[in-house]
């Protein structure tokens, strides 16, 4: 019988949580020479705290990594059946480096209730197993970094929030708050660079707000579903073209449609065509960049070997934050010749 294998690389470039924290002795391995009766008392006299017996795994006599064999398949054979006979030797297994998130993805695709762990590819040794149980705990640990991630907080995933110190909570969310903290100067500053056009017209200084909050909240927007997207597998390679085009697309309804909402308001409460033309203008380039960026910041993350989790929304926000202001000032100058 010829024996194919697929393994899911790891790389050990990557942060994250691996394997080997995970994995379980709780399997069952099987000698191709046995029968299905011989394998299914093996498997009775097995003690139940330590065994997760689903799908079972098919062993030479040095503990190489044969095959896979499901207890349905045991079942519904006949009992003097040979399990060489009947396990599938298309297995896919994982390295103790493997990532938490690329387990998760691999079991989830292939629709697995036990994923094997094996000491290298060359040797091919099974060393544990992740099992269905465990992939719960896994998903915690893993949505939990990623949550961390996109509040710009380093991860604390494994630790309780109460019997965390309150230092490690400082520490873990001090960086990013610094990093703000001077992007907001920077933000400021460029306010105070076109002071002189919202002396001339104080009304632009009511919309600078409006203008900060739809950018952060457009770029947050994009980046949370793309990185989802990316995560669960829905976008690959050769999609990312496709992934901009349609939040490009998405961006341009959304900016049409709130600029045009500004632009009544300002006919309405102002009677000021001008400054309407100028808060329809300021959202369109706003949103369009901000969702343009919380869209491409990922991607380069990816590209950069980098989790895309960690492009978070912070990042997105200050960043689309300085664009809406000098877009809206820009535009304001420029029409209102002030």
């Amino acid at each position: 019988m010829r024996i194919t294998r697929r393994i899911v690389n790891a790389s050990s470039r990557e942060n994250g949580l691996y394997a080997s924290g995970m994995m379980s002795d709780r399997y069952i391995a099987l000698d191709p020479s046995l029968t299905v009766r011989q394998a299914l008392n093996k498997i009775k006299q097995t003690e139940e705290n330590n065994l997760y017996f689903a799908d079972c795994f098919v062993v030479d006599k040095n503990n190489r990594l044969l095959g896979r064999l499901t207890l349905r398949s045991l079942l519904l054979a006949e009992m003097d059946e040979l399990v060489s006979n009947i396990f599938t030797p298309n297995v896919i297994f994982i390295e103790p480096n493997t990532r938490n998130s690329q387990i998760i993805e691999v079991m989830r695709q292939n629709s697995l209730l036990t994923i094997p762990v094996v000491d290298n590819r060359d040797n091919l040794i099974i060393i544990g197993a992740v099992s269905l149980d465990i992939l719960a705990s896994l998903v915690e640990k893993e949505a939990t970094r990623e949550m961390h991630h996109g509040a710009g907080i380093a991860s604390n995933a494994g630790r309780y929030y109460l019997s965390t110190s309150i230092w490690r909570h400082a520490s873990s969310r001090l960086p990013w708050l610094i990093f703000l903290l001077f992007a907001s100067l920077l933000a400021g500053a460029l306010v105070s660079h076109y002071e002189a056009s919202f002396i001339k017209m104080p009304v632009l200084v009511a919309f600078i707000p409006l203008i900060m909050g739809l950018a952060g909240a457009g770029g947050s927007q994009s980046s949370t579903v793309i990185i989802r997207s990316m995560a669960v597998g829905e976008i690959q390679k050769g999609q990312y073209w496709r992934a901009f085009y349609k939040e490009l697309t998405v961006s341009l309804i959304c900016g049409i449609a709130m600029g045009s909402v500004m632009f009544l308001y300002s006919l309405i409460l102002y009677k000021n065509p001008p400054l309407g033309f100028v808060l329809w203008l300021g959202l369109l380039a706003t949103i369009v960049f901000a969702k343009s960026l919380g869209m491409i910041l990922p991607i380069l993350a990816k590209y950069c070997r980098m989790d895309p989790a960690l492009i978070s929304s912070p990042l997105v926000t200050i960043i689309a934050d300085i664009f809406g202001i000098f877009a809206y000032f820009t535009f304001a100058t420029i029409m209102l010749d002030i």
